[in-house]
């Protein structure tokens, strides 16, 4: 139930991002493809798309973040992840600083990696492009 949850909530943002970035493409971009008589997919997949998907990369690592910090929460409720092991080693050992802590540095590691691995992204989409936003 859970996973549900994590993946409606996650789904609902995510969604409102996607919004957001195809709002931000410039209106000239639609109007320049009416013009060359582009259909609607083509328009979409073609143009409307690739400017949108560099706008949505930001505010789209900042979810998968949020969502790598979710599972966390959630595995206080049930899903067995790096926090619950940590606490069962804890109980087992009682050294509450050296786990937990070991347990900060993983989860710091793996959003860094996440916000590498999105900025490497962001860099490859937008080479070529023009410096100073969608417009």
């Amino acid at each position: 139930m859970a996973i549900v949850g994590l993946g409606l909530h996650i789904g609902a943002y995510g969604a409102e991002v996607m919004r957001g970035a195809i709002s931000s493409v410039a209106k000239g971009q639609y109007e320049a493809c009416t013009a060359l008589n582009f259909s609607g997919f083509t328009r979409f997949k073609r143009i409307i798309l690739p400017q949108a998907l560099l706008a949505a990369i930001p505010p789209g690592t900042n979810l998968l973040i949020e969502l790598l910090k979710n599972t966390s929460l959630v595995s206080l409720i049930t899903l067995s992840d790096l926090s619950f092991r940590a606490r069962q080693l804890d109980q087992a050992t009682f050294q509450t600083l050296e786990i937990f802590s070991l347990a900060l540095v993983m989860y710091f590691i793996l959003a860094q990696a996440i916000n590498f691995g999105m900025r490497h992204i962001e860099r490859r989409l937008s080479r070529g492009r023009m410096r100073g936003g969608l417009s």
